[in-house]
This record gives structure tokens, sequence and C-alpha cells, in this order.
């Protein structure tokens, strides 16, 4: 078992182990006691072969919790103010107290969404999160950040909130499809740009293992292995830059690489493009816009693009500067009109570069290719 220490306001462990899942009620006995569990999932969650749902609740009970699952539409859909006045209203309605806890299970919108309830109900109790894809798992899972989403854009309701345990089962990861999968790599990538490249060979390697047929070749102890090495690599990268910094006002800011333009991008697209298919296409973007303006070389500004369309993401925008630029103004990075650039020099070696946001408009036209 890998077991990470993440160093936050309160610090929380995050265990990494195949076949993890049939003891989560174990662990998250053991580290934090408690009688009931409110456990947050969604509909495809609920409808998967592994019947990780069941497999949790039964769990759970086994450790003596009172269990009370509540389900959701799957999709960013849901992680919208009425979808949360539901959560927070069942959790009243079966009588959780301060002491209680809430597991969520799923992939990011779920651990998004189930982290601010934890974070608001009753004036916040404990929450695990158990990641159920790739993107939840490099990244969501760990560092506190929960948020809904509004009609203006991404995450603009939203608190910092730090699980109390992460447990992540990467037998989970296996019967992803390959979309939902490619999500988490976008992101994985990026903490390769930011600050450790050998996770992109670690992140190839896997997908190899993954492509290949039964057999010796293709034994899933092998990939479950490599991902689990992934997993832990990427989010010992995130815990580097939330250490000191949970609440986002300084080094933590470089995990919105590829953000910027990235949940523009997710927003205007009515999140019928995926967040990680967003945020690779905005490296791409962001990384050719601040080579427009002599921030980086136009040599690294295609490293980036090559390395992001090696891994079969789509690189050129959907849209126009102008029908992303209303979610543009309103990123909640911006501060007395001044948001941190993330400035890629090489891959591997980054900057932050405070930018005038009255000027997003004419950053976003060089990185899309309109001026």
């Amino acid at each position: 078992m890998k077991e990470l220490l993440i160093r936050g306001q309160r610090p929380y462990k995050m265990l990494i182990q195949p076949g993890l899942l049939p003891q989560a009620g174990k662990y998250i006995s053991k580290t934090l006691g408690g009688s009931r569990a409110f456990v947050l999932t969604d509909s495809t969650v609920a409808a998967l072969p592994s019947m990780a749902l069941s497999t949790l609740c039964q769990s759970l009970s086994d450790e003596g919790y009172e269990v009370s699952p509540f389900q959701i539409p799957a999709g960013e859909s849901s992680k919208n103010p009425s979808t949360y006045l539901q959560v927070v209203s069942e959790m009243a309605d079966q009588g959780l107290q301060p002491t209680d806890i809430l597991v969520a299970l799923g992939g990011g919108m779920a651990g998004d969404l189930g982290g601010f309830a934890a974070a608001t109900y009753m004036r916040g109790i404990r929450c695990v999160q158990i990641p159920t894809t790739f993107l939840a798992a490099v990244d969501s899972s760990v560092g506190g950040k929960t948020a809904i989403d509004l009609p203006q854009g991404k995450n603009l309701i939203g608190a910092f909130w730090e699980p109390s345990l992460v447990l992540c089962d990467p037998e989970l990861l296996l019967s992803l499809p390959r979309e939902v999968f490619m999500d988490g790599c976008a992101e994985t990538i990026k903490y390769g740009i930011l600050k450790e490249p050998e996770i992109i060979r670690l992140l190839r390697h896997a997908l190899e293992k993954m492509s290949e047929g039964p057999g010796e070749a293709g034994d899933s102890g092998a990939v479950t292995e490599l991902l689990s090495q992934v997993i832990s690599k990427a989010v010992t990268t995130k815990e580097f830059y939330v250490h000191g910094d949970v609440t986002d006002k300084g080094k933590r800011g470089f995990l919105n690489l590829g953000h910027l333009l990235g949940h523009a991008i997710e927003a205007w697209s009515q999140f019928s493009l995926s967040h990680g298919q967003s945020v690779a296409m905005g490296m791409v973007l962001e990384a050719r816009g601040c080579a427009g303006l002599g921030l980086t070389s136009a040599h690294t500004a295609n490293e980036i693009h090559d390395l992001i369309q090696s891994f079969g993401f789509a690189v050129d925008p959907p849209c126009t500067v102008q029908d992303i630029l209303p979610y543009l103004v309103h990123d909640k990075r911006i501060r007395n009109n001044t948001i941190g650039l993330i400035v890629a020099e090489t891959p591997g070696s980054c900057h932050m570069e405070p930018y005038p946001a009255d000027q997003l408009e004419e950053f976003a036209k060089l990185g899309f290719g309109e001026q």
C-alpha cells in the first residue's frame, strides 16, 4: 500500500492500493470513528459492474456504520445549486450530526459537490473522498477545493474543505471508458509540464499496458501498479504546491496551468467538452499566448502543442475568443484586476507572471491565433 501524507491545514492521508474498496469501512473506522455515514455517488458509479456502491456500503455496515446512500444524476450539469440543496436536505432528513461522515464515491463532480456539502452542512462535517475516475484520483480528490457551478462560470460557489481521508483503489479505473480515463491524463500531463517530466513517461507506459490484450503482457496487476505509481507521483506533486497555500493565495496558483482558458472553454460548451479535454486545449492555447507576449519561447509552445497532441487531445478551439470572453471575465482567480499567468519556460519548469485582467481578451486572441 502507498500511503501519502497531505500536509494541509488539517493533515490527512491518501491510501493507494488495488483492491482497497472492500476494506474502505475498516480504514474509515480506524481513522475517523463515528457511527453514521452518508454516501454520495452518481448514477454512473451506482451502475458500475464492479458494484462499487454496494461494496462500499457493505464494508461500512460491517464496521457498524449506519449507512445512508444517496444518488444524483451523473455529469457536470449536476454540480449546481439545485442539486446541492437536494443533497444537504437529504442529509438533514437523515438526521446527520456534526460527528457523522460524508463519503463521496465518484469522479470530480461527486467529489466537488460532496466536499462542498460536507463543508457547509452544520458548518462542516468530516468528508472521505473515494475517487472512481483517473481525474479524481490524480487531482480533485486531494487539496480541499470544493465547489458548485453557476451559469456564469465553473466553481463560482465553493469552500476550502480538506477531506479527512482519501482512499484510492486503482482497480476501479480499469473499466473506465477511454475518453473518461483521458480526462485524468490531461491533469497528469499538467504536473509533468509544471515540475515532474518523469510522470509523462510513466503515464505513456501505463497507457501502452492498458492497450495490450489479455495475457501476461496485459496483466491487470502490472497496469494497477503503474497507475498506483502515476497517482502517487501526481498527488505528491500537487501536495508540493498545496502545502502552505491551501487557500490558493500563492504557489497553489501554479496548478491552474491550462485552466484559465480551459475553464472558459468548458463553461462555454455547457460542459459538453470534458474538463480534461478543455484543460489539455487550455495548456496549448496558454503556452501559445505566453509565447505571443514574449514570456516563453515559440519552441516551448510548440513542444507543449506536440506533447498534448501526441496523447490524442484536440488542440484547436471549437469557439472564438468572443464566445468565451464572458466566462474569462468571471474567473475567480482575478484579484485587484490582476491574474497570474502560468508560464512554461520548458516542460518541467514554470513561473507565474502577473497580468492585467482587463487585457485577457488580448491574451486569449494570441492563444487562439486571432491576432
